[in-house]
């Protein structure tokens, strides 16, 4: 529907952000962390300090803050308590995780294997089994292990992953960190029901007791959407047959059901309205894609999924335009709340645009006018923002690279001369570019 118009993005006084969540998150994980210490681990005055202190550093590495140098950190730290007797099975997993990180598959594999054993016979959260099976997945992907013992791996990973639904660390507010592990570890494919293990998951969590009702809402809406979708595929609205079509609309109301009641139930949680954008999209409702947005964004005022789902609704392909993805771009950057990710929206319009445009093509939508002018106004806001030295130099990087795609070439060279040797020219695959092209053709310039 080519008529939709883009309003401004309304922000409210004292919006609550993801800064915020993940200030609350760390301080969650650290308290369950030193919880479980004290009760399940052995304590000695050799090491326990230490673990406390490698605990506070662990929760902010796996929040996503990673770096190699704080990994190989306290990767030293843990390794120096567990040579002098520690025997904790969650410092074998950090020890394990952490090795992973750092590409040392050897450590990885033995540490994680180590670990899940060791979980699996005491009493620990099946939250923790949950993350030391998924991590042995991984290791085994990357070490192309035997496809059997891969098999029996995902199975336990999904069956703890269910099983941690109800565990009391996701109550009381704190029921979308488990709601987070679920969306991100949980690929619905219909495909291949068996080595995913879809159905024990399924199975489990519906036998739980005690579970919360919005975890259970916005499992079961995950899941009817995921099962509509594998109906209806992935092509063209011409390509698919009529059973398709109704089994596609029938799963859709279902998912709508279970997460318009649990958006009820928490509407200070973003999940259930974010999901909900998607199956608007696919209903073409216009109106109800960008109610749903806004309850989201009232929920959590950056809560990305938001975004990108209903920059995603705005595309050509669900019966918007070009000019409507920019413009939702533009009224992200409006919003000049840099401190967040939201203005990101701008450049992520501009990227997804740009591939519609095809590989001869692509730079079209960077040279329209008036685009260079936001551009420079997002770099310029980017860069007021107080930024490790690291990330200044990417994001003078990007700069460049963006100013060049605009085809404003002397002011991307005034920026490729400031950031001199620190210039990152791996920026250029960020708009699927190679960095030797971007490199060579603005040396030619």
């Amino acid at each position: 529907s080519q008529s939709r118009n883009i309003p401004p993005i309304t922000i409210k006084e004292n919006a609550f952000t993801l800064a915020m969540y993940e200030e609350k998150f760390i301080n969650w994980e650290k308290y369950w962390e030193k919880f479980d210490y004290k009760k399940y681990g052995r304590k000695s005055e050799l090491w326990d300090s230490k673990f406390d202190q490698i605990v506070d550093k662990y929760a902010v590495f796996s929040l996503g803050i990673k770096n190699i140098y704080m990994a190989e950190s306290i990767k030293k730290d843990l390794l120096e308590i567990i040579n002098i007797g520690c025997g904790y099975p969650r410092a074998w997993y950090m020890f394990g995780n952490l090795s992973f990180f750092t590409e040392d598959m050897v450590n990885a594999k033995i540490f994680v294997e180590k670990s899940l054993k060791s979980l699996e016979e005491s009493k620990f959260s099946y939250f923790y089994r949950f993350y030391a099976a998924n991590r042995l997945m991984k290791i085994y992907e990357k070490i192309n292990y035997d496809f059997e013992t891969m098999k029996t791996i995902q199975k336990k990973k999904m069956r703890y992953l269910a099983l941690a639904a109800a565990d009391e660390r996701f109550t009381d507010g704190n029921q979308r960190y488990y709601v987070a592990a679920f969306l991100y570890n949980f690929e619905f494919n219909n495909t291949n029901r068996d080595l995913l293990g879809i159905d024990i998951f399924l199975d489990e969590i519906k036998r739980l007791e005690n579970l919360d009702p919005w975890i259970y809402h916005i499992v079961m809406g995950r899941y009817h959407i995921n099962n509509g979708w594998a109906a209806r595929g992935t092509g063209w609205a011409r390509e698919v047959s009529d059973e398709g079509w109704r089994i596609f609309r029938s799963e859709l109301d279902k998912a709508a059901d279970y997460l318009t009641r649990a958006h009820n139930m928490h509407p200070e949680f973003p999940e259930a309205a974010q999901l909900m954008i998607t199956i608007q999209m696919a209903r073409s409702d216009d109106l109800g894609e960008r109610a749903w947005f806004d309850k989201a964004i009232a929920a959590q005022f950056d809560h990305f999924q938001a975004y990108y789902n209903y920059l995603y609704a705005l595309s050509p392909k669900w019966g918007g335009s070009h000019q409507q993805m920019l413009d939702f771009g533009v009224a992200c950057l409006n919003t000049e709340r840099f401190d967040t990710r939201v203005p990101d929206v701008f450049l992520q319009s501009l990227k997804d645009i740009s591939k519609d445009y095809g590989d001869e093509k692509w730079y079209e939508p960077f040279t329209k006018e008036g685009v260079y002018k936001n551009v420079k106004r997002y770099f310029d806001g980017v860069l007021k923002q107080p930024v490790k030295e690291s990330d200044y130099f990417k994001i003078l990087s990007r700069y460049a690279l963006y100013a060049w795609a605009c085809g404003e070439y002397e002011d991307a060279k005034k920026i490729r001369k400031m950031v001199g040797e620190k210039f990152i020219p791996e920026v250029a695959s960020e708009i699927k570019i190679d960095p030797k092209t971007f490199i060579d053709d603005l040396a030619s310039r």
